[in-house]
């Protein structure tokens, strides 16, 4: 009885979390909905009240998955025939497939290690090996739990479904970082790679404590070497939090953003710190923007920085904040050519950057059609920092500018 209510109650939490994440995140929703039910489902099979089947002969079997998979098959059939005949499963892996192809990166290279050490330093380096860790992490604990599950033939354990159902939540997350090698990324799936490293450090000691060597050892001064092993132990997570917190600024923590970020940027709207260099160019165009526009008119900041709308209390004449690669098919920018045309901006901010350094991903190349509509009407009044200051073209006033990428 007690178990059936813990099962009802697990299922109803999880249940109100995955529908509350399906409105942040389908996917998150998607992954959550079968992990869950596959560890609910173990729950089941492992402390269910048995099915007794008694044959002609006399043979009694006792099975505590009859109800569960039945259910589990019927719940499927409909799901996987609404699959097939709307192709969704091919529809979601193009796709992927796409989505992936333009925003994907490779992962970091490594090698050769010790020249990439010199070049780029050691905390640069920590982030590349920061990428591979996690996958070694991950398979470590499977192949870990999969030997203690075979030792007790299948018998799983409290801390077995724990560790099954952290991993299997790490190994979904980190397609994240496969779809797009990025440390923002990274980061984001690093929580239960987090716990499983623990655990593969405390699964260290547990066997470090058995071993002859240490039994033998450790009857002389037992505190002081028990005490020094576990300085060991915890060490390298201690060493991960500080050098997360310390050295890779605001994406990993908030003591290495303080070091970098001292500039004060204050404005009506606007009271942070900041990079002292970006302090300056944000101050600079948001002067620009109110000394050649009024409030209310259209400015437009591409590829993205739509803060400024909100700064100088400007307007958007498009429908979109920012414009990035795969966003916008030939006829979706013309449609925004459209909008700039009917209420043409005042004042353009142009960033030309190659995003991931790939040139195929800067503006002019993955938006030729709205890049063509700015080089036919507007013309560069200032550099400031990235942001080129654009201005609309007039008969007495047309600049010749070479370092306006592609005008």
């Amino acid at each position: 009885c007690s178990i059936k209510h813990i099962l009802r109650t697990v299922q109803i939490l999880l249940t109100g979390i995955i529908i509350i994440a399906g409105f942040f995140k389908l996917e998150v929703a998607i992954f959550g909905a079968i992990i869950s039910s596959g560890i609910v489902f173990l729950i089941y099979l492992r402390d269910g009240k048995p099915i007794t089947i008694v044959t002609k002969e006399g043979v009694v079997f006792r099975k505590t998955f009859a109800i569960p998979m039945l259910i589990i098959i019927l719940a499927l059939i409909p799901i996987a025939s609404y699959s097939i005949r709307n192709e969704l499963i091919s529809k979601v892996w193009s796709i992927v497939i796409e989505t992936h192809d333009v925003w994907g990166n490779p992962f970091p290279q490594l090698l050769p290690f010790w020249e990439l050490l010199i070049k780029i330093g050691p905390h640069a380096m920590f982030e590349r090996i920061l990428f591979i860790l996690p996958l070694l992490t991950y398979a470590l604990v499977f192949l870990i739990w999969s030997i203690g599950a075979w030792q007790r033939k299948n018998n799983l354990l409290d801390k077995d479904i724990n560790i099954l159902s952290i991993l299997s939540f790490g190994i979904c997350a980190f397609g994240l970082v496969i779809w797009r090698a990025g440390f923002d990324n990274l980061l984001r799936t690093l929580p239960p790679f987090y716990i499983l490293f623990c655990f593969l450090l405390y699964a260290l000691w547990k066997e470090i404590l058995k071993t002859s060597y240490f039994r033998s050892e450790f009857k002389k001064f037992p505190n002081l070497k028990l005490n020094f092993l576990n300085v060991i132990i915890v060490f390298l997570p201690c060493l991960f939090y500080y050098e997360m917190n310390a050295n890779h600024g605001f994406y990993a923590g908030s003591i290495g953003a303080i070091k970098k970020e001292k500039g004060h940027l204050q404005l009506p709207r606007l009271n942070v710190y900041s990079h002292p260099e970006e302090v300056k160019w944000i101050e600079a165009v948001v002067s620009k923007i109110k000394l050649y526009t009024q409030k209310g008119d259209p400015i437009f900041a591409i590829p993205l920085n739509p803060v400024f709308y909100y700064l100088t209390d400007r307007i958007n004449p498009t429908l979109y904040d920012w414009i990035l690669p795969g966003m916008l098919d030939e006829p979706a920018q013309k449609k925004v050519v459209e909008k700039l045309r009917s209420n043409p901006p005042k004042m353009m901010i142009y960033v030309d950057i190659p995003i991931d350094g790939r040139e195929d991903r800067r503006f002019s190349r993955y938006a030729p059609v709205i890049f063509e509509y700015i080089k036919e009407n507007y013309v560069l009044d200032e550099v400031v920092g990235w942001f080129q200051i654009l201005t609309p073209k007039v008969s007495e006033k047309i600049f010749e500018r070479s370092d306006l990428h592609g005008f």
